[in-house]
């Protein structure tokens, strides 16, 4: 049984939330609706629906910081969406990526020309 989301967001998107969050089934359900409530008011009832289908881990909110979230908590909604696909590795991968120039000043170690040259060799 899926508690009160579907009352709340839906079936289909209860179903939705679980599969890519299945500790979601241990979340107290009981303040749901009314942290629901809270963020529909500030983003609107299908935006909140959509947000929580994207970070399922929103479900754990208690309404008491439902109120205090901002826009911060609708756009980390899409970083989760578009990072969980790329596993737990992923993130740190993506920060490596970005702070491949300070390595490359703190170590001196040419990463970026190393990189471009393995593969220019490949082909």
């Amino acid at each position: 049984t899926l508690k009160p989301w579907p009352t709340v967001y839906g079936e289909a998107r209860a179903f939705g939330m679980v599969k890519p969050e299945p500790l979601s089934l241990a979340f107290d359900s009981s303040d749901y609706a009314e942290t629901f409530s809270i963020w529909a008011e500030k983003f609107g009832e299908e935006e909140t629906k959509e947000m929580v289908l994207r970070n399922p881990g929103l479900l754990s909110v208690k309404p008491v910081y439902a109120k205090k979230t901002d826009d911060s908590t609708m756009a980390f909604s899409y970083i989760i969406a578009t990072t969980r696909p790329i596993g737990a590795a992923g993130p740190v991968l993506l920060l490596l990526l970005v702070l491949t120039p300070v390595i490359e000043a703190v170590t001196g170690i040419p990463i970026k020309e190393t990189r471009e040259a393995f593969f220019a060799n490949l082909f």
